[in-house]
């Protein structure tokens, strides 16, 4: 019964990242003392977020090889300057040509973060359930705009704000370690194969469980 279900859920593009968000989600906003309870069960389903995108990362990065790496980053890179430089121009247009820097509530740091950052363990799985392997090696490129790292360096050429350097390599270097572990060792790389789609739904659980649906309806 409960194989058939998930092969029916499996069909839903993205199931893999999307369905356990939205379970995170729903337990969050509904029974949220089950992620209070502490220990492991806390540390896993709620706090656990960036230590099992650093680990995804990491097992992603080891699967890359060598003879994949060049369209993989190519990908990558036409990508995020797509949609980090859409980004760009708009929030810059707003900062400068709009009353008081802000348009409809929003400021440029707003704009620019979400239009450019990404779910890096969603495109994984999208990836994996309709690409090819230098589809999801392409990520190596595209987790740089996980984080604040862009939005810092488009607000600091424009005179609007400092970034610091040490953001991008702290979103890059789990990925580059997992790459030269893996093309180091093809044992290395076969141990750690199976992190490319075990650790997804954990970590939409973990983002899902910061999600409250209340504050969602009453944000406007």
């Amino acid at each position: 019964m409960l194989d058939r279900l998930l092969s029916t859920l499996g069909k839903v593009p993205g199931a893999l990242m999307i369905l356990p968000l939205f379970l995170g989600a729903f337990v969050n906003t509904f029974i949220p003392e089950v992620l209070d309870i502490g220990s492991f069960t806390t540390a896993l389903f709620r706090d656990g977020t960036a230590v099992l995108i650093g680990l995804f990362f990491f097992s992603v990065g080891s699967q890359i090889s060598f003879k994949t790496a060049v369209p993989s980053l190519e990908k990558g890179a036409v990508i995020l300057v797509a949609k980090f430089g859409i980004a760009v121009v708009i929030g810059l247009a707003v900062a400068f040509l709009t009353p008081n820097g802000s348009l409809w509530g929003l400021l440029p740091l707003a704009i620019i973060a979400a239009m450019s950052n990404s779910n890096g363990s969603l495109f994984v799985a999208l990836t994996q359930q309709f690409g090819s392997r230098s589809d999801r090696g392409s990520i190596a490129v595209l987790s740089i705009n996980d984080g604040p790292f862009l939005t810092m360096v488009a607000l600091g050429a424009a005179g609007l704000a400092q970034f610091p350097i040490w953001a991008l390599v702290a979103a890059i270097l789990p990925m580059f370690l997992g790459f030269v572990f893996g093309n180091l060792s093809d044992k290395a790389r076969e141990f750690l194969a199976p992190g490319e789609r075990l650790i997804i739904p954990f970590v939409a659980f973990s983002i899902g469980a910061g999600i409250d649906f209340r504050v969602l309806l009453s944000s406007g």
